[in-house]
């Protein structure tokens, strides 16, 4: 079976400790876990790997010394977060990537961050992958409506146990006085329960302008517009092919309409209110421009410019509704590089990233932390399990789990290159979804990385 050193050294610092300890052994109770709950050396010693390739012996002594162990998935207390923390402490927004969805550990650890950042160093403010109007929409009942309840109005089915959790702990933020706002960023197709809700939001908008003829039109074209959405896919090309740019004129006229009356609006009606009628409108033309896109019928629609509309929503938070609030971002690794254009491999795509969009405004306020894995198992998006092969020799993987650490956190600025770390330099292997590999060079993408050895497939919830 194959250990990394670092792992070898902790076996035989317990076989030593349990001759000479026994007593002291018996009185804590647990050698895996200290009086918080943190899991200690040995608990988060890696567990052996005799597949995965071998790693260069500079590479692995370099991990060993470098790779900070992260002691928990879901524990409330982060003294093991807090020695890494100063990384990011003076960065306005933070990316959470990950290199797949349908991992249970990827999202517990990302939901643990959140919760550190938001409680110990002030970021209230977190971007989720849904639309702005959904969202939005979801959270107007909390405190007093069920968390599941309000998550079905925000995010679109198969949706992650994870996301439950995080509107748990939303509504326990706002009962706490210590609120975290989260706001949709994607222009992707919105939860059809809502597109009632939506109209009535444009409509109660411009009815307070009193303008009741152009609130009528809008409240009807909108509705016009759900219901083409929800037809069959080359029926919607048909009469996205005849109606769709002049749909699009009709949200854009929608939008500049808002954005001229705003101060009028803020007269009457509150803040996040307005912002969710300017957001929306804006959000649904730059939608009719994404499904317009698909061009050639392929189902292939143009990403960079729904990464681009993803940037301009985060932008908007930064620059108006929260000009002085840190932000987070929850997200894949591919939206969390700096430059994702210059990656090559399988699933490459040759287009920019959200967050590239976001560090072009903001170069010194953007962290970018990415989240990798060993082995284990998935779930696709039919949600059929498919197993994870251990990590090739040399890989971005391998590199970390010769850490030692079942789950650590790798900090990538701020390295003086040497021949332990030239990995990172370099051009390197790491894979999306766990089975496709990608060619990279670390320090060029992301700020740090997070590892977890092991993963299990996400669990969804059912309607």
């Amino acid at each position: 079976m194959k250990f990394p050193s670092s792992v070898k050294l902790l076996l035989f610092a317990f076989l030593l400790g349990a001759v000479y300890s026994c007593t002291e052994d018996k009185q804590s109770g647990d050698l895996l876990y200290d009086q918080d709950g943190l899991l200690t050396d040995l608990g988060l010693a890696v567990t052996p790997d005799e597949d995965i390739g071998q790693v260069k012996g500079q590479f692995e002594e370099w991990a060993v010394e470098n790779v900070q162990p992260i002691r928990s998935l879901d524990n409330q207390h982060f003294s093991d977060l807090e020695a890494f923390s100063m990384a990011f402490s003076n960065k306005r927004i933070v990316f959470l990537g990950a290199s797949t969805t349908g991992a249970h550990e990827f999202d517990q650890l990302r939901l643990r961050m959140i919760k550190f950042l938001h409680e110990h160093l002030g970021y209230n403010v977190l971007c989720l992958p849904g639309t702005y109007f959904d969202v939005w929409q979801s959270v107007q009942g909390l405190p007093e409506e069920e968390a599941i309840s309000a998550l079905m109005k925000g995010l679109h089915p198969p949706t992650s146990t994870a996301f439950l959790d995080l509107y748990k702990y939303i509504k326990n933020c706002q009962k706490e006085q210590l609120p975290l706002f989260i706001h949709g960023i994607d222009i992707d197709d919105s939860v059809p329960a809502n597109y009632p809700l939506r109209s009535q939001l444009f409509r109660t908008a411009i009815e307070e302008l009193g303008d009741m003829q152009y609130a009528s039109e809008v409240h009807d074209f909108d509705q016009q517009f759900a219901q083409a959405d929800e037809l069959a896919y080359l029926e919607r090309l048909s009469w996205l092919s005849d109606n769709g740019q002049s749909m699009t004129n009709n949200y854009d006229n929608l939008h500049t309409y808002l954005w001229n009356q705003k101060e009028l609006l803020l007269q009457t009606q509150e803040r996040d209110v307005v912002a969710a009628a300017l957001r929306t409108s804006w959000s649904m033309a730059q939608y009719l421009r994404y499904l317009l896109s698909d061009t050639d019928f392929s189902g292939r629609k143009n990403e960079e410019l729904r990464n681009r509309a993803q940037a301009n929503q985060i932008k908007f938070l930064m620059d108006e509704l929260y000009p002085v609030e840190r932000l987070m971002v929850w997200t894949s690794n591919q939206n969390s590089r700096y430059f994702d254009e210059l990656i090559a491999g399988q699933e490459t795509t040759n287009i920019r990233s959200v967050l590239s969009f976001v560090a072009e405004k903001y170069p010194l306020e953007t962290y970018a932390i990415g989240t990798y894995m060993n082995r284990g198992f998935l779930v696709n998006s039919s949600l059929q399990s498919y197993e994870i092969p251990s990590a090739r020799e040399n890989s971005v993987e391998a590199i970390l789990y010769s850490g030692g650490w079942k789950y650590g956190f790798t900090e990538l600025q701020n390295q003086s290159p040497d021949s332990g770390n030239a990995w990172m330099f370099n051009e390197s292997v790491a894979r999306s979804r766990g089975t496709n590999e990608l060619k990279l060079v670390p320090v060029e993408q992301y700020d740090a990385l997070l590892f977890v050895d092991e993963v299990s497939p996400q669990e969804f919830l059912t309607d």
